[in-house]
């Protein structure tokens, strides 16, 4: 019955409203930027990949577009997951500027081709053993995989190269990173030959021990978050990187561990 409260309690409504209404809009207005830059950077890696093989023979170009587009659009945070990592952090992720992050995306996309394309020679091996000539049609499918191309081998070196130089070049060698990141390739390949070494009995289910293998597989998805973390003046022993290298690390193991258990 008194309009003064009446009124008061429209005007605290109304300030509600606005208030809401505002914050709505605001984050609206963000997400559709980082959308924007999202797609501006995904766009620019790509770009430059192209680029990259401009001097190439048209087929050879083509096969590298090819498997490319496959890849990088069938997992966009191949390319972009840099980038994620770097608004993950806020105010302080913002100083790696986007040119830090678009080669660092690069970097992932030639290596995440490279190591696709060697993979389907890893497992060859499996179609050439006594097991795999008992399995049915349908099973040796699953265990072959995609069929091995000998003309993506080229394919595969050049990414290879290029994704070792630009994380070697990425910071300056007082940042420990090049080092770091070499370590990691080191372990990739090693990681291989002991997949090779190990897992190519049909009959037998490996032993993974303590599944360091399994992680050390995929572990270059791990480079362009570290090398951010190093960017930002972080070290190899510091609690930041080594949490973020052991996220990593227990992801691949079970992403490994779910494509190996399909396998199986």
């Amino acid at each position: 019955g008194s309009p003064f409260i009446t009124t008061a309690l429209c005007l605290e409504a109304i300030n509600k409203y606005q208030s809401s209404s505002a914050k709505v809009s605001n984050a609206k207005q963000i997400s559709d930027s980082q959308s924007g830059k999202e797609n501006e950077i995904y766009d620019k890696v790509t770009q430059i990949f192209q680029q990259r093989f401009s001097g190439f023979s048209k087929d050879f170009r083509d096969k590298a577009a090819a498997i490319a587009e496959r890849i990088s659009k069938k997992n966009r945070d191949i390319v972009l997951l840099p980038f994620y990592f770097r608004n993950a952090l806020g105010e302080k992720g913002a100083k790696a500027g986007d040119r830090f992050i678009i080669q660092l995306g690069l970097a992932n996309l030639f290596g995440w081709i490279a190591y696709t394309i060697y993979d389907d020679f890893l497992d060859e091996p499996r179609t050439r053993t006594p097991q795999y000539n008992k399995l049915t049609t349908g099973q040796a499918s699953s265990v072959r995989g995609r069929e091995c191309d000998p003309k993506l081998l080229s394919i595969a070196n050049v990414c290879l190269r290029e994704s070792a130089e630009i994380f070697g070049a990425s910071l300056p060698t007082s940042t420990g990173f090049p080092s770091f990141s070499k370590k990691a390739f080191d372990a990739i390949d090693t990681a291989n030959m002991w997949e090779v070494t190990h897992t190519r009995d049909l009959s037998v289910i490996p032993t993974y021990g303590a599944f360091s293998q399994l992680a050390n597989k995929s572990l270059g998805h791990a480079l362009g978050p570290i090398a951010i973390l190093f960017a930002l003046g972080y070290k190899e022993r510091s609690a930041e990187v080594i949490g973020t290298m052991q996220f990593f690390k227990n992801y691949i193991i079970a992403r490994q561990l779910n494509d190996d258990a399909h396998d199986w």
